[in-house]
C-alpha cells in the first residue's frame, strides 16, 4: 500500500491502528528515510488519515472492533510516500514501487502481491511506466485511483496500461460526482458521494474505515466516512488479495482477461467510459477465479433501495455462477414495509422475483433497513444469501445539501505561508441540489459588501469549513474550483461585471500529484483558500490594499 502510512499513537513505534496492527507486515517511509510509516495525518486543518482510512477498506481484522476490510485474513505492507497535507515527490513513488516490487534492492520475490495506488494525477513519466512493468513481470498486480476532478483527461499512474484504473460510485451504482471517467478507465467501485444518498438511507453516501481523531491533546485511533476515487481504489485491490489467496500465480494478464470477459464486474454488456468494465463483483470475481464446482447465485442488484422519489418496486434477478446447477430455491421475508414475491425460474436458469414498497407502513423522513434472505441447494451443499433493502418516504420539507458553502473570489497569487486570500465571499446554503451565488461590481462606495468586487484576476472557489478555522478547501474539507478542482483557470473582472450562472462540482480534497509540477504533490505549499476576516474586511475598504487590476 503506497500512501501516507498508518496510524500509531506513538510517534516511534507499535501498536498500529487497533482493527490494524494484527496484519501489518514491516513497511518502509520514503518521505523521513525510515523504516517506521507513521501517518501524520494533516498539519494543516482537518486531519485526515488518509493512508490509514484506505488500509482499512483493504484488510482491517475482523476483531470485534469498528469495521471488517475486504481482504481482512491479508498482510499489509505500509509504504509511505505521502508526506503531512498529501504532499510527496514523484521521486519518492517511483523509488517506493521498485522497492515493493523488489527492484531496489534485489530480491528473488515482490514484496506485495497487489499494490493499491490511492494517488494520482500524474503525467505519463517512462521511469514510472518502467517501475510498474517490472513489477507486472513479477506477478504483482498494481490498482489506481481515477482521480477526483470530474474529467476525462488520463491520470498517472491509473491510466498505466499495467494498473487497473478504477472509478467511483455512490450506493445507487451511479458514478459520483466527482469521479475522473475516460477510455482509460477499466472498473468502478463504491467510493461514496457525500451530496447523495444513493441508496435511500437517509445518510450521505461515505466510506467509513480506520482513521483517528483528536483527543485530549493527541489523536487516538478511530473511524470516519470519506469520498473519493481513492476510497474506491482499495475495494478492487481487496478483491485482488482474495483472487491471489485463491489461486497465487494469478497475474496481470489473466486479471485482464476476467475483467474483459465480464468476470469481475457487474458487467453491463459492453464497455463504457464512466464504469469501463462495469462495478466491482467480489462474489462473481471469486468464483470465476475458482478451481471447482460450486455453484453460486448471484443476484442483481445486489442492494434494493425504494423511494416514493425513486422506484417504489424492482425486480431482483438471481444468476447461477460456476459449472453446476441450483434447486429448492425460496426466500424469507419478516419486512412489513415490502411485499415480496416467491422467486420464479426462467427458461435461461435465472431466477426472478418482485419487491415492492408498502408506503402505508412507512413513517415519511424515516429510512428503513432490513434483508431479505434467499436459501437454495446446489450439486453440494445448502446455501443461503442476503439481499438488504433500504426504503424511505421523503417528504417535501425535507432538507438536502452538505452544508454550508463559502464561495470566494481570492488572489491568484499566494502570501509566503502558501495562503490564498479571498477578496469577495458569499456564504451559501444548497437548494434543489445546487449552491446558487453571484458577484456584484463594486460602485466604489465604502463600506464595500462582502459579495462586491473591483475589476482584476481572481480564482472562483468554494468549499466547506468544517473545523471553523476561516480556511477551505483543506485536507478533508469539501472544495471546489473552477471550472476543474485541480486546474483552475483566472477569471478576470472587467469594471462594472457581475458574477454569476458558472458551475462549478464539490467534492472532498484527496492527494494528488500534479501534472504542471510532476515532483511535487499536491501543488507546491499549498495551505487552503482564507475566508476574510475583519481585518481583511478592513484592508479591502482601505484603497492602498485594492486588488491588483489587469493590465
Amino acid at each position: 500500500m503506497l500512501d501516507s502510512g498508518l496510524f500509531s499513537e506513538d510517534p516511534d513505534a507499535r501498536p498500529w491502528h487497533l482493527d490494524l496492527d494484527e496484519n501489518v507486515v514491516d513497511g518502509k517511509d520514503f518521505v523521513d528515510g525510515d523504516d517506521f510509516p507513521r501517518d501524520p495525518g494533516s498539519s494543516v486543518g482537518s486531519n485526515v488519515f488518509h493512508g490509514t482510512h484506505v488500509a482499512g477498506t483493504v484488510a482491517a481484522v475482523v476483531n470485534g472492533e469498528g469495521i471488517g476490510g475486504v481482504a481482512f485474513g491479508s498482510a499489509i505492507v505500509p509504504v509511505r510516500v505521502l508526506g503531512e497535507g498529501g504532499t510527496g515527490s514523484s521521486t519518492d513513488l517511483i523509488d517506493a514501487i521498485r522497492w515493493v516490487t523488489g527492484q531496489s534492492p534485489v530480491l528473488n520475490s515482490p514484496r506485495a502481491d497487489v499494490v493499491n495506488l490511492s494517488l494520482g494525477g500524474l503525467p505519463r513519466i517512462q521511469a514510472l511506466e518502467d517501475a510498474i512493468s517490472f513489477g507486472v513481470n513479477r506477478g504483482v498486480i498494481f490498482v489506481g485511483a481515477a482521480g477526483n476532478s470530474a474529467t476525462s483527461t488520463p491520470s498517472f499512474p491509473a491510466a498505466s496500461p499495467n494498473v487497473l484504473a478504477v472509478s467511483a460510485v455512490d450506493a445507487a451504482g451511479r458514478l459520483s460526482s466527482y469521479s475522473n471517467f475516460g477510455s482509460w478507465i477499466d472498473l468502478a467501485a463504491p467510493g461514496g458521494d457525500a451530496s447523495r444518498d444513493g441508496n435511500n438511507d437517509g445518510r450521505a453516501d461515505l466510506i467509513w474505515s480506520t482513521s483517528a481523531v483528536g483527543q485530549a491533546g493527541q489523536f487516538v485511533a478511530s473511524y470516519t466516512g470519506l469520498q473519493g476515487t481513492s476510497m474506491a481504489t482499495p475495494h478492487v485491490s481487496g478483491v485482488m488479495a482474495l483472487l491471489k489467496a485463491q489461486k497465487d500465480t494469478l497475474n496481470y494478464s489473466e486479471v485482464r482477461a476476467l475483467l474483459e470477459s465480464g468476470e469481475l464486474t457487474d458487467y453491463p454488456g459492453s464497455r463504457n467510459d464512466q464504469l469501463g468494465y462495469g462495478i466491482l463483483d467480489a462474489a462473481k470475481a471469486l468464483q470465476a477465479n475458482l478451481e471447482g464446482n460450486v455453484t453460486i447465485l448471484s443476484p442483481s442488484p445486489s442492494q434494493v433501495s425504494l423511494s416514493n422519489e425513486g422506484v417504489t418496486s424492482a425486480t431482483v434477478v438471481l444468476s447461477q455462477i460456476g459449472s453446476g446447477s441450483v434447486s429448492d430455491v425460496s426466500l424469507t421475508n419478516n419486512l412489513t414495509w415490502i411485499n415480496v414475491t416467491q422467486p420464479e425460474e426462467r427458461d435461461d436458469g435465472r431466477y426472478v422475483f418482485n419487491v415492492s414498497l408498502v408506503e402505508s407502513e412507512i413513517e415519511p423522513d424515516t429510512a428503513y433497513r432490513g434483508d431479505i434472505r434467499v436459501t437454495y441447494d446446489d450439486d453440494e451443499t445448502q446455501r443461503s444469501l442476503r439481499i438488504p433493502v433500504i426504503a424511505q418516504l421523503i417528504s417535501d420539507e425535507q432538507a438536502r445539501n452538505a452544508g454550508t458553502h463559502f464561495v470566494l473570489l481570492v488572489d491568484t497569487t499566494p502570501d509566503d505561508d502558501g495562503f490564498y486570500w479571498a477578496e469577495a465571499q458569499i456564504a451559501v446554503e444548497a437548494s434543489n441540489g445546487s449552491y446558487g451565488f453571484r458577484f456584484e461590481s463594486w460602485d466604489g462606495e465604502e463600506p464595500r459588501r462582502l459579495n462586491e468586487v473591483s475589476p482584476g484576476d481572481y480564482f472562483l472557489v468554494a468549499g466547506t469549513d468544517i473545523d471553523g478555522d476561516g480556511i477551505i478547501c483543506q485536507p478533508g474539507e469539501a472544495c471546489a474550483e473552477y471550472p476543474i478542482s485541480g486546474l483552475r483557470e483566472v477569471i478576470t473582472i472587467e469594471e462594472g461585471q457581475s458574477l454569476s450562472d458558472l458551475r462549478m462540482t464539490t467534492s472532498f480534497t484527496r492527494p494528488t500529484i500534479s501534472a504542471e509540477t510532476p515532483d511535487i504533490l499536491p501543488r507546491p505549499g499549498f495551505q487552503g483558500y482564507r475566508l476574510i476576516t475583519p481585518e481583511r474586511d478592513s484592508a479591502r475598504n482601505n484603497s492602498d490594499n485594492r486588488p491588483r487590476t489587469t493590465q
